[in-house]
């Protein structure tokens, strides 16, 4: 899933001419993203200074994130799944609404 992420970063940047480093960069192999929003944010981390922080920080605070969630189902047995597969399923689609050009054109805050 992570190789189809690879693929439609850099057909955005292409379309876009911009971030031309990140087609070289090793970081590429390292991602641990579940959406394509998500391996955006890593690619802008790999760009700025104390960006590996930032991954750190972020990556930590998605497994708290995740655990979390994760027990609501024991909580709120009769609703709808809302683990962490539901944000994914949020953010999906969000990119199915904005794009992959516009995706890789946000800040590092929106991201």
């Amino acid at each position: 899933m992570r190789g189809r992420f690879n693929e439609r970063y850099i057909a955005a940047i292409k379309a876009d001419c911009m971030h031309e480093c990140c087609l070289e960069s090793g970081f590429v192999k390292l991602s641990k993203a579940d959406t394509f929003i998500e391996y955006c944010f890593e690619m802008a981390c790999a760009h700025m200074n104390r960006g590996l922080d930032v991954l750190t920080e972020w990556r930590y605070r998605k497994d708290q994130y995740c655990k979390i969630t994760d027990t609501i189902i024991y909580d709120f047995a009769h609703y709808s799944k809302h683990d962490s597969s539901h944000s994914v399923s949020i953010l999906e689609t969000i990119e199915l609404v904005i794009g992959d050009e516009r995706i890789v054109k946000l800040s590092r805050g929106d991201l």
